[in-house]
């Protein structure tokens, strides 16, 4: 073969190389090179996204978090002043209270009295429960321990009336009381 028939045969092999390589770009790169930039444009959008709703809960975490104290809150008021009243737990915590005390529990009258109407639709009326308790204690000092105990309760307990006596044994003392407590009324 001649060296110009070489040269052409080689010019021509280089051309079908280079339209073939061409063919290739066109038919597979350049369409995968389009779906990537698609792609990252996706990711860079959601990326932001991303961020924004990041940021936006960023800012409502303290709101979050004053619900969650208004909760706590709520839970507490309701122990303090329940929306039933609960006359058992009340009986529990007089109970609890009096043993604290050193104090024992002689007998127990519940009475519900009725609850007083408001005028206004927003604040409902408290509702009262009457205990009479007639309690035993051996010291005065254990009277004394009962009353701020009952003072500082968690729920809201008011003493009315209070009558000790005592009896024929030089340390021993009878306690009458009348307590009242509150509940919420819905």
């Amino acid at each position: 073969m001649r060296p110009s028939s070489k040269r052409a045969l080689s010019l021509l092999a280089s051309m079908i190389f280079f339209i073939g390589s061409l063919i290739i770009y066109v038919n597979f790169i350049k369409p995968t090179y389009n779906k990537i930039d698609l792609l990252r444009g996706e990711l860079e959008i959601k990326r932001q996204q991303y961020d924004d709703y990041k940021s936006v809960i960023d800012r409502l975490r303290p709101v979050f978090e004053s619900f969650r104290s208004a909760s706590e809150l709520q839970q507490s008021f309701s122990s303090m002043l329940p929306t039933n009243p609960m006359v058992p737990q009340a009986v529990a915590q007089l109970n609890g209270l009096a043993n604290q005390s050193l104090m024992s529990i002689n007998s127990i009258n519940i009475n519900e009295l009725a609850v007083a109407s408001q005028k206004s639709v927003l604040l409902k009326g408290a509702g009262i429960i009457d205990l009479n308790l007639a309690i035993s204690s051996n010291s005065y000092e254990s009277i004394k321990s009962f009353l701020q105990n009952v003072e500082s309760n968690i729920r809201v307990f008011d003493v009315k009336r209070i009558n000790v006596s005592k009896r024929d044994n030089a340390n021993s003392f009878v306690v009458n009381l009348d307590v009242y407590g509150y509940y919420q009324v819905q």
